[in-house]
């Protein structure tokens, strides 16, 4: 499972190493550092949810996809021997991590509770905790339905065959 994200970061290591001994200040690097993790994570996101994908997802993915998020994790925060990090800091790897993980925590919800959420979004609130705002509901609303659309299961085919609900004529 580590290669599938281990050979591109051994890559980044190499380029971002060179890329440290060009800046000049050790703020510039931890800033270049930051959104290169932050353009990371959109890709592993978009790659994740890319709809011209033949790839369809199976809840055991999550297993996978959860060690390369940590394998990413890990290699851009580089903590030190006494857990200090070297890189971005853990707060601001929280804030790129955010949407990836909610999408792990839906990947890992079964198309039936889905599909049950999206029908009803109200009831997301109760399964998103500690993510009650109006935009985390849109956000969830949002990656369930690209999750659904790449699953081929029963629950998934019939929620890809209904008719769109509120759709103007």
């Amino acid at each position: 499972h580590a290669a599938r994200i281990s050979a591109p970061l051994r890559t980044l290591d190499g380029t971002l190493g060179a890329l440290h001994r060009m800046l000049p200040t050790e703020w510039t690097r931890r800033r270049v550092l930051f959104h290169v993790f932050r353009a990371t994570c959109a890709a592993f996101e978009a790659v994740l949810l890319d709809p011209s994908s033949v790839r369809d997802y199976a809840l055991d993915d999550v297993t996978v996809f959860s060690h390369d998020l940590r394998l990413m994790q890990d290699f851009f925060v580089a903590e030190n021997e006494v857990g200090e990090p070297q890189g971005v800091t853990h707060v601001e790897a929280e804030e790129c991590l955010a949407s990836l993980k909610l999408l792990l925590g839906i990947l890992d919800t079964r198309s039936e509770v889905l599909v049950e959420l999206i029908a009803r979004p109200a009831s997301i609130s109760t399964t998103l905790v500690g993510h009650q705002n109006f935009r985390q509901h849109e956000l969830y609303v949002l990656l369930a339905g690209k999750v659904l659309s790449k699953r081929t299961d029963s629950a998934a085919r019939s929620w890809k065959a209904a008719p769109v609900r509120g759709a103007v004529s």
